[in-house]
C-alpha cells in the first residue's frame, strides 16, 4: 500500500494522535485501525440518530 502525504507538517500531528488513539507505533496499522474505528463510530451515530428520530415521533 502506498500513501502520499503532501503536507507532512500538517499530517504529522494527526498521525501521531491516531497512533496514540489506536495504541500502535506503526503508521499503517494506525491508519487501518483508524479506518475501522471511523466505520464503527459512523454506524453508532446512525443507530443513535435513528433512535432519536423514533423517540421524537412517539412524543409528537
Amino acid at each position: 500500500m502506498a500513501i502520499t502525504i503532501r503536507d507532512i507538517d500538517q499530517h504529522y500531528y494527526m498521525i501521531e494522535a491516531l497512533k496514540s488513539l489506536t495504541e500502535t507505533n506503526v503508521t499503517t496499522k494506525a491508519l487501518i485501525k483508524g479506518g475501522y474505528l471511523a466505520v464503527e463510530i459512523g454506524e453508532q451515530l446512525e443507530q443513535e440518530t435513528n433512535r432519536r428520530l423514533k423517540a421524537e415521533k412517539r412524543t409528537s
